[in-house]
């Protein structure tokens, strides 16, 4: 297991500084919709919400999750 925080310093480790990346999670709802296993569901939430707190730590943040929801 790796941690997602790790997949993006990886990938922004020979980036010049400042780089950020954009994650999107479009039709965000289907997490809800489609993942009945609540224990996997918080798992993947934590994993998100760990990674975007890391990188938040060193301004500009690295790391920018952007969240898509059909109403």
């Amino acid at each position: 297991e790796v941690a997602l925080i790790h997949v993006v310093d990886r990938l922004l480790e020979n980036s010049a500084p400042g780089t950020r990346m954009l994650l999107i999670a479009d039709q965000f709802e289907e997490l809800y919709t489609l993942c009945p296993d609540l224990a996997v569901r918080q798992g993947f939430l934590d994993e998100l919400l760990d990674a975007v707190h890391k990188a938040a730590g060193q301004p500009p943040a690295r790391l920018v999750l952007l969240l898509t929801l059909r109403a």
